[in-house]
């Protein structure tokens, strides 16, 4: 028999900022595992902009791994099998100008 706790949906959480200089990173976002989550770039910019994911907690991230880059406004939708956190942002010597603006939504499923 299924218990209430197995139909319960994570609560759905986002993040948001903007970047406009290299070495900039967003606020990480935890991620849970078995859901999903969008990020979305947006704004006017010359910049190549990564998504990173780090297996640690957002409050106390390990190593980063670059999982997309972007160097337009896109929408992108990824899915993690595992808890894991994360951030977008420009590395050094990645910004030429404008505003990158983002955000990072997540949710799950039951």
């Amino acid at each position: 028999m299924a218990r209430m706790a197995d139909y319960t949906v994570p609560s759905i959480s986002s993040k948001s900022g903007s970047i406009a200089a290299s070495n900039t990173y967003g606020s990480a976002v935890q991620l849970l595992g078995r859901g999903c989550a969008l990020i979305v770039v947006a704004g006017t910019f010359a910049a190549t902009v990564f998504a990173q994911l780090s297996l640690s907690t957002a409050t106390s991230p390990g190593t980063w791994y670059d999982i997309k880059s972007f160097a337009a406004a896109t929408i992108q939708v990824i899915e993690p099998l595992v808890a894991c956190s994360a951030r977008v942002g420009v590395k050094t010597g990645g910004y030429t100008s404008g505003t990158v603006s983002w955000a990072i939504k997540t949710g799950g499923r039951p």
